[in-house]
């Protein structure tokens, strides 16, 4: 028993490691910005209106900081049972119901839903199994409840003056009915799931649903099947929908399941490339960052987390699935040449020292805020400008120039030194630098990373529905300039 434990302790331990770590980043992020409102609350006081107005105040740019909402998924992506979604299920998960009674104990309960292609249900105890329980005999049996079919109602958005995150379901023969998802991520992905699933409807018919069995069936928690699963309150139509069970992820190979992404094969090349954290020289770094392009271990990971996805989005090697475009991205930078931007100015700095593997949280944490947040450790010249308008123009400038001859490093050199991923050039018909490497062509370089440059310039920020003077988006401009297959493949993708 003691070897059994002992080997599930060490495979259990990775996926509660990357727990602890991402609950510990969004605690931290958590408490930067309540330091920052301190702060804030004493510019107030001072009358400091420039210090104030590039402060995050409002309350979605501080979750968006903080990743709070992102937590559940990333809890989610790190857990070792992964779940499979259920076949023909467009939408399914928690959310919490509101009583049409006007008087109830409790106006909300919390109800599985799910939607298929033909419509809208979710799961309740049936009242067999309420009187087994007073009996003291335990049942897992659920009555699915169908709402209403997915052609006949409509979705819309709660006023704003109620509860978060809530919206309506209407149909013609009841009234409407009030739910409220757990988060902005949930909430948009049912409020569009349940219009694109009306549009499916209106578009194709009933043509393209497989017929299910007649006869009625059950379903368990754990995923077994009963008998006895029928059909609701009259509203049911007493069909099952097959759950999927949980597995091992440690198992995968044997389980005879696909994942959604495809993870990419040049892992193992990156994780070669980067042996050691880019801030305290930890061996085997196994998470990174996607806009800053460097490997970290997970303790310094989970200070990356707390900085907010504005200055570093942390992904794990071995629990996220990473595309192509991301891991070149990270090859064709890594941990060497990006402290060689980041660390330049290090020894005009004094009484810094780096931290090593075995530092304090503390001080990897003072390190790292100080080199990707302050920007303390770059190298700045006169050159750059006195002001940081002055700066960030010339910056932003160097970034159009490198974007355009496909320097990747140069890119990231100038994002560092300030460049905003978003800016226009006026001298070249209000192009941004996304424009410009969507253009560059393969002929017109040996090393040709355009796709690279583009992801670079994505994840921090540039979008590819900014206009430039003849009204092009990036893929139309590529498009026009008769730009690469593989960039408009590419550019295809991040527009869909």
């Amino acid at each position: 028993q003691t070897a059994a434990r002992d080997i599930l302790e060490k495979r259990l331990a990775p996926s509660w490691r990357a727990r602890e770590t991402d609950i510990e980043g969004t605690i931290d992020g958590l408490k930067q910005v309540t330091k920052s409102s301190a702060i804030i609350v004493e510019a107030i006081s001072r009358g400091d209106k420039s210090y104030i107005e590039r402060q995050v105040t409002g309350l979605e740019a501080i979750e968006k900081q903080v990743q709070i909402w992102q937590l559940p998924h990333l809890l989610a992506d790190s857990t070792r049972l992964q779940r499979d979604p259920t076949p023909g299920i467009f939408v399914e998960g928690w959310l919490y119901k509101k009583s049409a009674q006007r008087i109830a104990l409790q106006p909300w309960s919390k109800r599985w839903f799910m939607m298929d292609e033909r419509g809208i249900y979710y799961f309740r105890s049936k009242d067999e199994a309420k009187r087994n329980a007073e009996a003291g005999i335990h049942t897992n049996i659920l009555e699915r409840v169908k709402i209403c079919d997915v052609v006949l109602c409509t979705v819309r958005e709660a006023p704003n003056e109620g509860p978060r995150f809530c919206f309506e379901v209407h149909t013609p023969s009841s009234k409407p009915l009030m739910l409220q998802a757990r988060g902005p991520l949930e909430y948009k992905k049912w409020v569009d799931g349940i219009r694109n699933g009306i549009e499916l409807q209106l578009v194709h018919g009933n043509s393209h649903v497989a017929r299910r069995p007649p006869e009625a069936q059950g379903i368990s928690r754990t995923g077994s099947r009963d008998s006895s699963f029928g059909g609701g309150d009259g509203n049911g139509d007493g069909d099952a929908v097959d759950m999927p069970e949980l597995h091992d992820i440690d198992n995968e190979a044997g389980y005879g399941t696909k994942q959604k992404v495809k993870k990419t094969n040049l892992v193992p090349e990156i994780m070669g490339a980067n042996i050691a954290c880019v801030d305290c020289g930890a061996p085997n770094p196994d998470w990174v960052s996607l806009n800053l392009g460097v490997l970290m271990c997970i303790d310094c990971s989970g200070v990356h987390r707390s900085l907010g996805v504005h200055v570093s989005k942390v992904r794990s090697l071995k629990l996220d699935a990473l595309s192509e475009s991301e891991a070149k991205l990270i090859l064709a930078i890594g941990n060497e040449k990006a402290n060689e931007i980041w660390e330049e100015g290090i020894g005009a700095q004094k009484g810094w020292e780096k931290p090593n593997s075995s530092a304090t949280r503390k001080a990897k944490e003072d390190w790292i805020k100080s080199k990707y947040l302050w920007r303390g450790f770059l190298k700045i010249t006169d050159d750059e400008g006195s002001t940081p308008t002055e700066r960030e123009e010339k910056s932003s400038r160097a970034m159009y120039e490198a974007a355009k001859t496909g320097e990747v490093l140069g890119i990231a050199r100038a994002l560092a030194h300030g460049a905003v991923a978003t800016w226009k050039n006026p001298d070249e018909d209000s192009k941004t630098a996304l424009h410009a490497c969507a253009q560059l062509k393969s002929s017109d370089t040996e090393d040709w990373k355009a796709i690279e440059c583009a992801e670079l310039l994505i994840q921090n920020g540039a979008k590819m529905d900014t206009r430039d003077k003849s009204d092009h988006g990036v893929l139309d401009s590529a498009l026009v300039g008769n730009a690469d297959v593989a960039m408009i493949e590419y550019l295809s993708t991040k527009a869909s």
